[in-house]
């Protein structure tokens, strides 16, 4: 097995597609919070057209409050649920590594990457599928207020 200094080159093209993985994960963070805001603000939009509308079929009606609220929720729980995390703290990286060797810095950034990226990957999963909670009762929410509202003028 080679030496850690052999593998110096090695290390450092690991190193850079992990700072490469880690920056895609956190845009991708980010578009999903971008979406997640949207979806929030569609849901209580959707609550306010539906609360202003008269004589509506009333369990259709409660049943597009409720799934509008899910879907309120669920998005800002994927907003909101955490941030990614970076690599490395810049102040612990020099108390880490200012005594180490290229190599050995090399095999500590790749090795810590490695944990942020597998952490990130959790906070995005579950980013995820709250995400998706949200679009499916907000999809859910829209057909049953429609229903709701077309109940309403028939005899």
């Amino acid at each position: 097995m080679p030496s850690v200094e052999d593998q110096t080159e090695t290390f450092d093209v690991i190193n850079s597609e992990l700072a490469g993985r880690l920056a895609r994960q956190g845009t991708s963070g980010s578009q999903i919070d971008t979406k997640a805001a949207l979806l929030a603000g569609v849901a209580a939009t959707a609550i306010q057209f539906l609360a202003t509308r008269k004589s509506l079929d009333a369990l259709l009606a409660t049943l597009a409050y409720g799934a509008y609220a899910v879907a309120f929720l669920a998005a800002v729980a994927a907003y909101a649920l955490a941030r990614y995390e970076d690599v490395p703290d810049p102040r612990g990286l020099v108390r880490e590594c200012a005594h180490r060797t290229k190599a050995d810095t090399l095999a500590y950034l790749v090795a810590a990457r490695v944990k942020v990226f597998e952490r990130n990957v959790k906070r995005h999963r579950r980013k995820v599928v709250w995400w998706w909670v949200s679009v499916v009762t907000l999809g859910l929410g829209l057909a049953l207020s429609a229903g709701a509202i077309v109940q309403t003028g028939s005899p």
